[in-house]
Protein backbone atom coordinates (compact mmCIF):
# COMPACT_ATOMS: atom_id res chain seq x y z
CA UNK A 1 0.00 0.00 0.00
CA UNK A 2 1.26 3.35 -0.66
CA UNK A 3 1.16 5.90 1.57
CA UNK A 4 -0.89 9.25 1.12
CA UNK A 5 1.08 12.36 -0.14
CA UNK A 6 1.02 15.23 2.01
CA UNK A 7 0.31 18.53 0.81
CA UNK A 8 1.96 20.56 3.31
CA UNK A 9 4.55 22.45 0.33
CA UNK A 10 1.51 22.70 -1.83
CA UNK A 11 -0.91 24.75 0.53
CA UNK A 12 1.52 27.64 0.87
CA UNK A 13 3.15 28.11 -3.12
CA UNK A 14 -0.84 27.29 -4.50
CA UNK A 15 -2.19 31.02 -3.96
CA UNK A 16 0.79 32.48 -5.63
CA UNK A 17 0.26 30.42 -8.57
CA UNK A 18 -3.02 30.97 -8.62
CA UNK A 19 -1.86 34.52 -9.52
CA UNK A 20 0.44 33.63 -11.85
CA UNK A 21 -2.12 31.99 -13.62
CA UNK A 22 -4.69 34.61 -13.69
CA UNK A 23 -2.10 37.07 -15.33
CA UNK A 24 -0.87 34.71 -17.40
CA UNK A 25 -3.70 34.45 -19.24
CA UNK A 26 -4.84 37.99 -19.04
CA UNK A 27 -1.47 39.12 -19.98
CA UNK A 28 -3.02 41.68 -22.19
CA UNK A 29 -4.14 43.65 -18.53
CA UNK A 30 -0.03 44.03 -17.63
CA UNK A 31 0.27 46.19 -21.10
CA UNK A 32 -3.05 48.09 -19.70
CA UNK A 33 -5.31 47.03 -22.72
CA UNK A 34 -9.16 46.38 -21.20
CA UNK A 35 -12.01 44.52 -23.29
CA UNK A 36 -14.26 46.55 -24.32
CA UNK A 37 -17.79 45.68 -24.04
CA UNK A 38 -20.80 46.69 -25.98
CA UNK A 39 -22.74 46.55 -22.73
CA UNK A 40 -20.43 48.82 -20.22
CA UNK A 41 -20.62 51.15 -23.13
CA UNK A 42 -24.14 51.71 -23.73
CA UNK A 43 -24.38 51.16 -19.75
CA UNK A 44 -22.17 54.48 -19.31
CA UNK A 45 -24.94 56.31 -21.82
CA UNK A 46 -27.51 55.35 -20.18
CA UNK A 47 -26.85 55.71 -16.91
CA UNK A 48 -25.06 59.32 -17.15
CA UNK A 49 -28.39 61.49 -16.43
CA UNK A 50 -27.84 59.52 -12.62
CA UNK A 51 -24.46 59.86 -11.99
CA UNK A 52 -24.48 63.72 -12.92
CA UNK A 53 -27.39 63.98 -10.57
CA UNK A 54 -25.49 62.27 -7.97
CA UNK A 55 -22.83 64.47 -8.13
CA UNK A 56 -24.44 67.54 -8.61
CA UNK A 57 -27.04 66.94 -5.33
CA UNK A 58 -24.70 64.33 -3.58
CA UNK A 59 -27.84 62.20 -3.72
CA UNK A 60 -29.54 59.37 -5.36
CA UNK A 61 -31.88 60.30 -8.66
CA UNK A 62 -34.62 57.41 -8.22
CA UNK A 63 -36.08 58.03 -11.92
CA UNK A 64 -34.10 58.54 -15.10
CA UNK A 65 -35.64 59.67 -18.45
CA UNK A 66 -33.01 58.23 -20.73
CA UNK A 67 -33.99 54.24 -21.20
CA UNK A 68 -37.61 53.42 -22.57
CA UNK A 69 -39.05 56.96 -21.69
CA UNK A 70 -38.53 56.47 -18.03
CA UNK A 71 -37.88 53.82 -15.34
CA UNK A 72 -36.53 53.68 -11.79
CA UNK A 73 -33.10 54.58 -11.88
CA UNK A 74 -31.77 51.68 -8.91
CA UNK A 75 -32.45 49.42 -12.07
CA UNK A 76 -29.54 51.74 -14.35
CA UNK A 77 -27.22 53.11 -11.53
CA UNK A 78 -27.55 53.34 -7.68
CA UNK A 79 -25.04 53.72 -5.11
CA UNK A 80 -25.63 52.48 -1.53
CA UNK A 81 -23.77 53.41 0.55
CA UNK A 82 -24.20 50.82 3.30
CA UNK A 83 -23.22 48.02 0.95
CA UNK A 84 -20.95 46.37 2.93
CA UNK A 85 -20.36 43.31 1.03
CA UNK A 86 -18.51 45.93 -1.73
CA UNK A 87 -15.77 46.22 1.36
CA UNK A 88 -15.62 42.23 1.44
CA UNK A 89 -15.27 41.94 -1.86
CA UNK A 90 -12.23 44.65 -2.64
CA UNK A 91 -10.54 42.69 0.08
CA UNK A 92 -10.74 39.81 -1.51
CA UNK A 93 -9.56 40.87 -5.00
CA UNK A 94 -6.16 41.95 -3.52
CA UNK A 95 -6.20 44.84 -5.94
CA UNK A 96 -5.88 42.34 -8.51
CA UNK A 97 -7.47 44.27 -11.95
CA UNK A 98 -10.27 42.61 -14.11
CA UNK A 99 -11.25 40.14 -15.02
CA UNK A 100 -7.96 38.48 -13.95
CA UNK A 101 -9.38 38.86 -10.07
CA UNK A 102 -12.30 36.66 -11.27
CA UNK A 103 -10.46 33.79 -12.22
CA UNK A 104 -8.35 34.19 -9.28
CA UNK A 105 -11.42 33.77 -7.29
CA UNK A 106 -12.21 30.74 -9.19
CA UNK A 107 -9.28 28.65 -9.21
CA UNK A 108 -8.61 29.98 -5.41
CA UNK A 109 -12.00 28.65 -4.59
CA UNK A 110 -11.28 25.47 -6.75
CA UNK A 111 -7.97 24.99 -5.08
CA UNK A 112 -9.72 24.78 -1.00
CA UNK A 113 -12.79 22.70 -2.00
CA UNK A 114 -9.53 20.24 -3.76
CA UNK A 115 -7.70 20.15 -0.28
CA UNK A 116 -10.73 19.70 1.87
Amino acid sequence: MTEPRSVGCICTSSPSRVVVISFGYFTALLEGKEIEAHDTKTWKGISKEVRDFRVENDKEALWTNRLFGGMPAYLVSMSYKSNLVRYVSEILQLGIPRPADMLFLYLLGFYFLLIS
